[in-house]
């Protein structure tokens, strides 16, 4: 998986990787996912206590991976909570669960790759359709993430999984939709995508 996310220059959390090594990634979301959306509050004030923002992230990041006929893994996608925006509203409230709001209501992902010699098999497609269900499932508002300018086509490969793709540099509001006074800021030669559930 930290080979494939390479590809796509993302360079996955060492946190991750133990995590995934020990099956607790994603443990929090898995319970909430045959719990329903309500132990998703439980299980991020669980993997939270005690624990630094970062340190507590690995049971609330969804990792994916696709596998094909002969069982290898041909591409992976990871999400997570928005940690710059849930740090900007630690430092500025009083109220740490208030913090904890973007942990179970938004999600960014953070990286999706294919390898290679699997693309235009629709490998990126499925993790990316997979990735929606779980957070649609999940009743989160929002999902997004950013790619670089220099990638164009993959303006076109978000637009066609029910993304928005911004303008080079446009920042996303979260005023309106969640009334968190802060949202993501855009940066010069990065274009955020999103998705608000329907």
């Amino acid at each position: 998986m930290a080979a494939l996310l390479k590809l796509a220059d993302v360079e996955l959390d060492a946190r991750y990787g133990k995590a995934i090594e020990a099956s607790s990634i994603s443990a929090a979301l898995r319970t909430a996912l045959d719990s329903g959306p309500e132990a998703l509050m439980e299980g991020a004030v669980a993997a939270l206590a005690g624990a630094s923002f970062a340190d507590g992230m690995p049971p609330l990041a969804l990792a994916l991976v696709a596998e094909d006929s002969t069982a290898r893994v041909v591409g992976a996608l990871v999400a997570h909570p928005p940690a710059p925006l849930i740090s900007r509203l630690l430092q500025k409230s009083a109220n740490p669960g208030e913090a904890l709001l973007p942990a179970i209501a938004i999600a960014k992902i953070g990286g999706l790759a294919v390898e290679e010699t699997a693309r235009g098999a629709g490998w990126g497609t499925q993790l990316l359709k997979r990735a929606v269900q779980v957070y649609q499932q999940l009743q989160f508002p929002l999902l997004y993430g950013q790619f670089s300018t220099d990638s164009a086509h993959l303006e076109n490969f978000y637009r066609a999984g029910g993304f928005t793709p911004l303008a080079d540099g446009e920042g996303l509001s979260m005023a309106e939709r969640l009334g968190l006074p802060y949202g993501v800021e855009g940066i010069a030669g990065e274009r955020l995508f999103f998705r608000w559930r329907r």
